[in-house]
């Protein structure tokens, strides 16, 4: 049984916040200390409210796995 191999983002990414280096594995865009909180919790899915404007963020992982989709499905803003 062969293992698989963890999934691996660009190099040369920094923190949107802070500006520190990422992680070749974190496939957000900022780094864990200014990492976005869910803004509700609803059946297991973590729900983000668009900053941008205003409507929740398409959501499909659980709050188990800790990735939440961070795209507006309305207006395209990155959280």
């Amino acid at each position: 049984m062969d293992a698989t191999p963890p999934q691996t983002y660009a190099l040369g990414r920094t923190c949107q916040t802070c500006g520190v280096p990422l992680s070749r594995y974190n496939e957000t865009d900022h780094c864990s200390i200014h990492q976005p909180e869910p803004d509700m919790v609803y059946c297991g899915y973590l729900v983000l409210i668009c900053e941008n404007c205003g409507e929740s963020v398409a959501v499909t992982q659980t709050v188990n796995d800790r990735k939440p989709r961070r795209t507006c499905r309305y207006c395209g803003a990155r959280r």
